[in-house]
């Protein structure tokens, strides 16, 4: 919401340049006016020009800045994405020693997220990706500290849903990876 304000001032203040310029070049009285009033130009040129600075100039830098950003955000996501189907396989596991691995997956998982999650949560997509990681790990969580709750068919179910989940709000972030990494990453066990 907040950045949508920030566009539409930004768009507003371009607008109203745009205006401004068009009838000082082509409505006759509109120089006069303006030089008959000197403290209303001095006060609407300034707001005008915090304005640009403010809004045109500050969204210009921080789409730059999250371009740049885009791909490390990827990595963490990416790293936090293994360690979530780690955690997820080991939970859902019938070999008794890889479910005994399920609360060191989880806590390396919780880890991750610890470390990723400010970049993660700067990102609209990663935004996404970063709370469909936590309902899993919460849900692998509860799971794991149930003895035989995964033969319940319906929470291995409800664990593959949200598993499908993490994977959808995960393509956003793996569509900013070179082609030939994204064939290498889908290919990962």
């Amino acid at each position: 919401m907040h950045q949508v304000l920030r566009r539409l001032g930004a768009v507003l203040i371009a607008c109203t340049l745009i205006a401004l310029v068009v009838c000082d070049v082509t409505v006759a009285g509109f120089g006069p006016w303006w030089d008959q009033h000197a403290i209303t130009t001095s006060i609407v040129s300034s707001l005008l020009i915090v304005g640009a600075t403010a809004l045109i100039f500050d969204e210009v830098v921080a789409a730059r800045q999250r371009r740049d950003r885009a791909v490390a955000v990827a990595a963490q996501a990416l790293i936090v994405y293994g360690q979530a189907r780690e955690a997820y396989q080991a939970v859902l596991s019938s070999d008794p020693s890889s479910r005994a691995q399920a609360p060191e997956e989880l806590r390396d998982l919780a880890s991750n997220l610890l470390v990723a999650a400010p970049s993660l949560f700067d990102d609209p997509a990663a935004r996404t990706f970063l709370l469909r990681v936590d309902k899993i790990m919460s849900a692998l969580v509860a799971t794991a500290a149930g003895p035989g709750s995964v033969q319940d068919p319906g929470v291995k179910d409800h664990l593959t849903d949200l598993m499908s989940q993490v994977q959808q709000s995960f393509e956003p972030l793996l569509g900013r990876f070179p082609p030939e990494y994204q064939s290498r990453i889908r290919a990962m066990p």
